[in-house]
């Protein structure tokens, strides 16, 4: 008999999802963010990229604890997750920009887009393990629990039900 286990979800590909995404995106906008706000335009995009990735690493990992309880509580992590992590970027961003004196347009306009970038690299991978968890569960290799079931039920006692 297979034991019930959680949802096996892979963190290091999230990296794998998010990174090249995000240096992609950033890669294509250099020569625009150079010709509009030279070094100080290219700076705010790192930090930005920096800021928004580590936020991106946050909410997985919060995705990937909450899979070992199931696949309904890792997709919900990633639902709750995701203004959460809009909000802390955008805070973010605007302490980076009060403190390091960044070029404001660039800074938020690079925060939007790495956050629309890794949001959609993000969603690349939970839908994936999303997938590979719900064919494993259909060959049978994982059993669950019904839902509402947190203790066996004992069949030698008789179910009370209010009249």
């Amino acid at each position: 008999m297979v034991e019930q286990v959680g949802m096996r979800i892979s963190f290091p590909a999230l990296l794998g999802w998010t990174m090249p995404l995000g240096l992609m995106g950033g890669g294509l906008g250099v020569w625009p963010t150079w010709a509009a706000q030279g070094w100080q335009g290219l700076r705010a995009g790192l930090v930005a990229l920096i800021i928004v990735f580590c936020a991106t690493m946050l909410s997985g990992a919060a995705v990937a604890w909450q899979a070992s309880r199931g696949p309904g509580r890792a997709a919900m992590a990633f639902i709750v997750s995701g203004p959460v992590k809009m909000i802390a970027s955008l805070v973010a961003a605007a302490a980076a920009w009060w403190v390091m004196e960044l070029a404001p347009r660039a800074l938020f306009t690079w925060t939007g887009i790495f956050y629309l970038v890794l949001l959609a690299g993000e969603s690349v991978w939970l839908a994936r393990a999303l997938q590979r968890d719900a064919f494993l569960w259909a060959l049978g290799e994982i059993r669950r629990k019904p839902a509402g079931r947190d203790r066996p039920v004992d069949k030698a006692e008789p179910e009370q039900r209010p009249c």
